[in-house]
């Protein structure tokens, strides 16, 4: 585990107040700041005076920003955070609190740095992250997913079925897709879950006829599994594979050399397969990181549910491949604004799951948070398949989402 204090501020040429690092036990504490003895304290403004001091956001991320994936992404997101919020923000960041005592000393960590709000981005350790909020009730915090407890835990959440469904309809749309689809999936847990309903819903709405295989390989990380799973796919007659799992480059690349269309739930991987790319799901993390932290400043923080979808801007399609026709583009943006506008629903019925009962009437209309709840796969999708891996300690609870996170 890792912990850095970053600040752009500094990077811009500012100059260096501290450069320290401190190792305690397997954590590595490296501290880049420009204001004194403390990382976070305030410079000296006019005649001594001292300026307003930057909010202190922490963010705690379940694994490596290093993998390319769930926490590279948010890496990004926070560096992206601090560019547009230059003056007003300083960040500290956590690597790898999978596991609780990880987790423990991230939270305690950021409590003697004196932090003011905190992003954890991991659903895990529901009971530990409650007993600290009592703890450090000045300490605004927002968790990723779960059910918000006054007066200082909140939740985010991203609406990024919206973008899956949209991907669907791109490999639906795409000449020379096929007819048989397949999802390959870390785990069969609820986000993903219905991530992969909502990428079948969006390629069936276009042609009824396709099949999706949902194939399961039960760990989050493994690269030659998915290797093997690609290539087992493509044997299998799979002309498309819609990839959910934390850090899917080398699942991507495999596609390219199998001569599989290729989409991913977590960023834009196009450079991974030149040829074989139709697009992905991008989650815009400094946009929702931003919105949380103006109503922090304004005085508007609550323990609240915060996030959204298309219509905030949190989450959006990547590029479009080679192989996407612009008339296909431009039938998926329409669908896009009809989505972000609210015309158009993701799990607007009719809608029957895979044995042919009728869960959403037609008229009807059911919110992602409400289906979290429920097991049930939509028409379409083949029963779960699953595929050996080498990793046998892995949990299926993060990062997307476990059962305890799902809010009430």
């Amino acid at each position: 585990m890792k912990l850095r204090i970053m600040s752009l501020r500094t990077k811009l040429g500012f100059g260096l107040g501290l450069l320290a690092m401190v190792i305690a036990g397997a954590v590595g504490l490296y501290i880049l700041g420009k204001h004194g003895t403390s990382p976070f304290s305030a410079p000296a403004g006019p005649e001594g005076q001292t300026t307003v001091q930057p909010l202190r956001v922490g963010f705690a991320l379940s694994s490596g920003i290093g993998d390319f994936g769930w926490s590279y992404r948010q890496n990004e997101g926070r560096e992206g955070l601090q560019a547009e919020m230059l003056d007003e923000v300083d960040t500290l960041l956590f690597e790898g609190v999978y596991e609780s005592q990880a987790c423990s000393d991230a939270l305690q960590r950021m409590a003697e740095a004196q932090v003011d709000l905190i992003f954890l981005m991991t659903d895990l350790h529901p009971e530990l992250v409650a007993g600290y909020s009592g703890q450090h009730p000045s300490i605004q915090i927002v968790r990723w997913m779960g059910t918000p407890r006054p007066p200082n835990l909140g939740a985010s959440y991203l609406y990024d079925h919206e973008t899956a469904y949209l991907c669907g309809q791109v490999a639906a749309l795409t000449p020379q897709t096929g007819q048989r689809f397949a999802v390959l999936a870390a785990y069969n847990n609820p986000a993903i879950r219905w991530a992969a309903n909502a990428f079948a819903l969006g390629a069936r709405h276009v042609r009824e006829n396709i099949e999706i295989e949902f194939r399961v390989l039960n760990t989050w990380y493994d690269p030659e599994a998915e290797q093997a799973a690609i290539h087992s796919l493509a044997a299998d007659g799979v002309t498309a594979v819609y990839v959910i799992t934390i850090a899917p480059v080398q699942a991507v690349r495999a596609a390219e050399q199998a001569q599989v269309y290729v989409l991913s739930h977590f960023g834009d991987l196009s450079s991974f397969a030149p040829t074989r790319w139709l697009t992905g799901t991008e989650r815009v993390w400094h946009r929702l990181y931003a919105d949380i932290i103006r109503k922090t400043l304004e005085g508007g923080w609550e323990a609240a549910q915060y996030g959204g979808g298309l219509r905030e801007g949190y989450v959006k399609l990547a590029s479009f491949g080679p192989g996407v026709p612009p008339d296909v583009i431009g039938r998926v943006r329409e669908t896009t604004q009809a989505l972000a506008s609210g015309q158009r629903h993701v799990f607007q019925g009719p809608v029957r799951d895979n044995r042919g009962a009728l869960r959403i009437p037609a008229g009807e209309s059911a919110r992602w948070l409400d289906l979290l709840h429920e097991t049930w796969m939509v028409e379409g999708i083949l029963p779960a398949t699953e595929s050996a891996s080498r990793q046998t300690a892995d949990r299926s609870d993060s990062p997307a989402l476990s059962s305890d996170a799902i809010p009430n």
